[in-house]
Formats: structure tokens, C-alpha cells, sequence
């Protein structure tokens, strides 16, 4: 018996180191602040529209982006040069929008050292799917920037919606 609580508390404790904390701040778009989802900030090609709204679909919480030509919502956290984090997001699109997202890092300085660009291109029009990168920050990063774009939006029926992003890395 001993043996066997000594074995579960061990896994326990195992589980509970290797789990991975989400870097993000409310990730999953339930709490708002003037309407838009807080701790994001949010751009739009310049003359352009973006809407922004919590809705409800498919019994999940999740962000609906439409009305964009060109836009973003994004997020920075802080990151350990060297580390390696994995960035996820479930989304799904209609209509013909056109969704990727652009991890950024930048120095202590505040530059932008370098950006990569990501696809986010759901195979099923309609339905959720979940796309998860890999990546090391560079060298000399001490934070990395989320950004994820719509564009190509026309008409009422092109949405994005998005839920359960996430950034995490060793701690």
C-alpha cells in the first residue's frame, strides 16, 4: 500500500512539474473591457473597420473577428532567450476569410528583432480546428509578441472565430 501511494504521489508530482503554464492573459476571450476582449490589443489597416466581440458558438466562448480587410489582435509576454515555447490557437473560419498569426520577438530595448509568419489555413470551412507551433526565442529576446490576422474579409458571412490560444514554455 505504501508502495502504491508513494508510486501515485511521485506521478503527482511529475505531472505537476512538467505542466506547462499558458503565458497569455485571458486566453479564452471571457473577460471584456469596453465591449473587446481585455488584454489584447487589436489594429486595422488604416481607413479599414475591424469588429471584435464575444460571442457564443458551437457551446464554446470565443472571440468572432469580421468586418476586416486587414487586422489583428495581439499580446506580448515575456520570454527566456533559449527557451522554447509552443504557441496554439483553435479557430475556425467562414465564408472566405483569410486568418494566419506572426510571433514576434523583441530585446530589452524594446526592438523588434525578427518576425515569423504562420498559415492559418482551416482545411474544413466551418469547422474548429487547432494549429500548434514550436518555437526557441532568439538570442537576446526577452519578449515575444502574438499577433493573429484576419484578411480578405467582404462580405457578412466572412468570420473568424477564435478560442483557447495559448503560449507556454518551460518554467
Amino acid at each position: 500500500m505504501k508502495k502504491l501511494l508513494l508510486i501515485v504521489g511521485l506521478t503527482a508530482l511529475f505531472c505537476a512539474v512538467g505542466a506547462a503554464e499558458n503565458l497569455l492573459e485571458n486566453s479564452d476571450f471571457t473577460q471584456l473591457r469596453k465591449g473587446k476582449p481585455a488584454n489584447w490589443s487589436w489594429w486595422h489597416q488604416k481607413g479599414g473597420n475591424m469588429s471584435v466581440t464575444q460571442v457564443e458558438t458551437d457551446g464554446k466562448k470565443a472571440v468572432c473577428i469580421e468586418n476586416s480587410l486587414n487586422g489583428s489582435l495581439g499580446q506580448r509576454v515575456p520570454v527566456t532567450a533559449g527557451k522554447e515555447y509552443t504557441v496554439s490557437l483553435t479557430g475556425k473560419l467562414l465564408g472566405n476569410s483569410n486568418a494566419l498569426f506572426f510571433i514576434r520577438y523583441y530585446d530589452a530595448a524594446g526592438k523588434r528583432m525578427n518576425q515569423k509568419k504562420y498559415v492559418f489555413s482551416s482545411r474544413k470551412r466551418g469547422s474548429w480546428e487547432t494549429v500548434s507551433v514550436r518555437v526557441v526565442a532568439p538570442e537576446n529576446s526577452v519578449s515575444m509578441l502574438l499577433m493573429i490576422g484576419v484578411k480578405g474579409q467582404q462580405s457578412a458571412e466572412d468570420k473568424m472565430y477564435l478560442t483557447d490560444v495559448t503560449i507556454s514554455g518551460e518554467k
